[in-house]
């Protein structure tokens, strides 16, 4: 079946992964012990699509005044270890994704802010590495969503021209319209197939 775009563009956590539970979760334990509370909805409009100095800034919001930098910089440290411990007893992709992408009849990619040892694992055990023809993650770039950078970079090297961005974030939303990209935001992994598809074929 043709569709109007050469290539679709995912994001990782909350698009195709369903990571953003697990961590929030994380989020939610080393900050309990803080004596922060840290709600659903203050994880997703604070720190969710976030990473490196950014995240950190945004992380200084929520902790306490007497938190300084370098305590703050501990806290992320041990969330993304804690995040990797937890991650590989969880089947993060939904079947019903992965069996989707497969299906896809144009290019596709992959564009994160998160850490190559956070995705490719991941993306490996669902038997998707190798349905994508380029995988950008944190490493590859100078400046994180909402910067343009993760964008700018994969369509360099795909060479594609009319590209679908599909997102869940603010964030991420954020840095594909930078990119000069169409954007398709979804709720939840479970919920991208049916929307993408709609957005793919219907008219």
């Amino acid at each position: 079946m043709d569709t109007r775009y050469d290539a679709v563009l995912f994001d990782f956590d909350g698009v195709l992964a369903d990571t953003e539970v697990l961590h929030y979760s994380c989020w939610r334990r080393l900050l309990a012990s803080r004596a922060v509370d840290l709600t659903w909805n203050n994880y997703l409009r604070v720190l969710s699509g976030y990473s490196g100095e950014e995240l950190l800034a945004r992380l200084s919001v929520l902790c306490p005044s007497s938190l300084n930098l370098d305590q703050i910089r501990s806290i992320y440290v041990q969330k993304k270890k804690l995040y990797r411990d937890l991650a590989p007893s969880s089947s993060l992709i939904p079947s019903t994704v992965a069996t989707f992408v497969h299906g896809l009849p144009v290019i596709c990619a992959v564009v994160t802010s998160s850490e190559r040892a956070d995705v490719e694992h991941v993306l490996l055990n669902s038997g998707l590495l190798s349905r994508f023809s380029a995988v950008v993650c944190r490493e590859d770039i100078d400046e994180p969503k909402p910067a343009p950078d993760g964008y700018n970079k994969v369509l360099i090297a795909l060479g594609v021209h009319h590209a679908l961005a599909v997102e869940d974030s603010s964030a991420g939303v954020a840095s594909a319209r930078a990119a000069g990209l169409e954007v398709l935001q979804v709720p939840s992994p479970d919920a991208m197939p049916a929307m993408l598809a709609d957005k793919l074929y219907g008219h």
